[in-house]
């Protein structure tokens, strides 16, 4: 994979990790088997949202979304192996990311600590009985979450863990946010905020427990997989 092709392909492919800070990416084995549905927007979109969803079977996931420029993304998720492949379907191309490539490159940067804070504001989303918290990101960026009690435990244990699975992926430290998760709760809604501005956000939708299928965490043999090399970060992979 060339440069040119290898940034074409790169830039979606971190919009998608990015949204691993706010969405859930990787689950740990769990009773939970099916899929959790939700919907992004941001002022760039105007009113046009971003469903997404994930299927979930034991320690294998499939995140898909239709990006408005990039089209079909697809990301597989392995916690057996402790890697991600973000597939793009229409240049049938994909990117292999291992957690512990990316693990240490994170380490060697300085990331901000997550730490959420109540703001004994209180608010109903949906039919979702909800608690504010609020996560000063730096001096000009903050994350708002409502949390809620109201799901079924399989489903907030799901989400709690595949939250913290994705915040590992981006090398963010997650213990104190980790820390409200186990008192019950799960993320309902998120926005992130600049200078008080909405960003995005990122709404839970619903989740449906059912079985599903082992062909459906299979990659597609026609797509060309190439390695994240972090010593080229922004500018592509290594071919294998």
């Amino acid at each position: 994979m060339n440069n040119r092709n290898s940034t074409r392909f790169f830039l979606p492919a971190i919009i998608m990790l990015c949204l691993m800070i706010t969405l859930p990416q990787v689950i740990r084995a769990q009773a939970f088997e099916g899929e959790i549905s939700m919907q992004m927007g941001s002022p760039m979109m105007g009113a046009q949202k971003m469903d997404i969803l994930y299927s979930i079977k034991g320690t294998k996931l499939l995140q898909t979304a239709d990006d408005p420029q990039a089209g079909k993304i697809a990301v597989y998720s392995d916690l057996k192996t402790g890697t991600q492949t973000i597939v793009q379907e229409a240049q049938k191309q994909g990117m292999q990311i291992d957690q512990k490539v990316m693990d240490s490159l994170m380490n060697s940067m300085k990331i901000p600590s997550l730490v959420p804070k109540a703001t004994g504001k209180k608010e109903k989303i949906g039919s979702y009985d909800c608690e504010v918290y609020v996560i000063t990101i730096d001096s000009t960026q903050e994350m708002d979450m409502w949390l809620t009690k109201d799901l079924p435990k399989d489903v907030t244990t799901a989400i709690k863990n595949c939250t913290e699975e994705g915040l590992k992926s981006t090398g963010m430290k997650s213990d104190d946010l980790m820390a409200v998760f186990d008192k019950g709760y799960a993320q309902i809604k998120m926005e992130v905020k600049q200078n008080g501005i909405t960003q995005m956000t990122n709404q839970f939708i619903k989740a449906e427990p059912k079985k599903l299928a082992d062909a459906l965490f299979v990659i597609p043999a026609d797509i060309k997989i190439s390695k994240y090399d972090p010593a080229t970060m922004g500018g592509g992979a290594g071919g294998q």
